[in-house]
């Protein structure tokens, strides 16, 4: 007989400790959000009036919203601490998903697309706050935090954002996405050890203070580590975007697919990213090889496009959303790769960067895909394909060179002062 007093379930924080553990519930919870309303956001806005142009515009307009709100958010950072960042931004975030549930008409999802965009200026400051938890293994942390519990909590939302379309429709996806969103802001909020606010950096933390003050962007882009970093995560966040962000439109129009069992099949995409976050925190080679793990992530959705406008056959188009997944996961080897090169006066600017850069990219991909929607509905996805299967090779070439210049840092003689 099972002694149940001497099982042990996992600790909440999974190991991580109770910092990194906040971190992996709150973007749990961000992904949950995300995940319930994203499978079914194109056809959402459409019910409400708005063409494939529009739609494109709308799922795409928090990118916009980037350009102007991710540059200052480190200053502000500095100035009120990560914390104000954090539990502000994402209090926004909900506002606008909430007011979103009660839209009657494309127009009135405008403030909506703000308040998006507004919310994404968090991201920095969580992933700067994970790369200073994670004591050195930096690669592995983000794996966990970034991709293996979003993974979950990517397949978990649009199951239960199905239900809720079942029983009130598409609106009862975009209300849980709200509730998905307070329950995030409760994990920032618990977060004790975040970057204070610069002007009141106590003297055990001065140093760190007057480092962070004398960053800038224009510090942190002439490392070419960060820039080759951030380049290389806008063109391949463009090229899949363009091919995955239209992809619900195409499937509920070509395919005649069921708006609840779109959002089914969407929950299957966190096994492509549960599965290949598990690997980039086992093996070494994906950690020590960040270029060339997102490369063989954007192999995968590659051929998961093929086959969404190969067929319509159901358990073939389950794989595709399978290696779907794996966009997320390229997204955040980026990120583990710029907590790893970046050094930590730069780091918090590195990680707006990448958001910025990725973020852009990501949502300006849709209106582009919008337009070229307009031709064919498998335009879009085609043109994703063509882009992603360029970007493979400089990819792969770029790993190439980060070894060679590591090595050749290696065995370059020490210099007498």
């Amino acid at each position: 007989m099972i002694d149940v007093r001497r099982m042990r379930l996992p600790a909440w924080h999974f190991g991580l400790g109770r910092e990194l553990g906040l971190a992996f519930w709150a973007m749990f919870f961000v992904e949950a959000a995300f995940g319930s309303y994203w499978s079914i956001w194109p056809i959402y806005i459409g019910s409400l009036g708005a063409s494939a142009p529009i739609v494109g515009f709308i799922v795409g307009a928090s990118g916009i919203i980037r350009l102007f709100v991710m540059p200052p958010s480190a200053a502000l950072a500095d100035r009120l601490g990560s914390r104000a960042i954090l539990v502000g931004a994402r209090a926004i975030a909900f506002t606008g998903y909430f007011a979103a549930s009660f839209a009657t008409d494309w127009r009135m999802l405008l403030p909506v697309v703000i308040a998006i965009g507004i919310g994404d200026v968090a991201f920095p400051q969580i992933q700067a706050h994970v790369a200073a938890q994670s004591k050195g293994d930096t690669t592995r942390v983000f794996a966990l935090v970034f991709v293996v519990g979003p993974g979950v909590a990517l397949g978990l939302g649009p199951l239960v954002a199905a239900l809720a379309i079942g029983e009130f429709g598409l609106r009862g996806a975009v209300f849980l996405t709200s509730m998905f969103t307070l329950a995030s802001v409760a994990c920032f909020a618990a977060l004790r050890h975040l970057a204070p606010a610069v002007q009141r950096a106590v003297k055990g933390v001065e140093q760190l203070g007057e480092a962070v003050a004398r960053s800038s962007y224009r510090q942190a882009l002439a490392d070419p580590a960060i820039r080759r970093i951030v380049l290389l995560h806008a063109a391949t966040l463009f090229s899949l975007g363009l091919g995955v962000s239209l992809l619900p439109l195409f499937l509920a129009e070509v395919r005649g697919i069921p708006d609840e069992r779109i959002a089914q099949l969407s929950s299957i995409q966190a096994v492509g990213t549960i599965a290949f976050g598990i690997a980039v925190s086992r093996m070494r080679w994906l950690q020590r090889n960040p270029f060339g793990g997102a490369a063989i992530a954007v192999g995968a959705v590659v051929v998961g496009l093929i086959i969404f406008t190969s067929t319509s056959l159901i358990p073939l188009l389950v794989v595709g959303f399978v290696l779907r997944g794996c966009v997320f996961s390229a997204w955040t080897l980026f990120s583990s790769a710029m907590g790893v090169s970046a050094k930590p006066a730069d780091r918090s600017r590195g990680f707006a960067m990448i958001e910025l850069a990725g973020g852009s990219a990501f949502s300006l991909a849709p209106i582009v895909a919008g337009l070229i929607y307009q031709l064919g509905p498998r335009a879009p996805i085609i043109a994703g394909i063509v882009l992603s299967i360029l970007v493979i090779p400089v990819l792969l070439r770029s790993q190439r060179q980060v070894h060679r210049l590591s090595a050749a840092g290696a065995t370059m003689p020490a210099t007498a002062d």
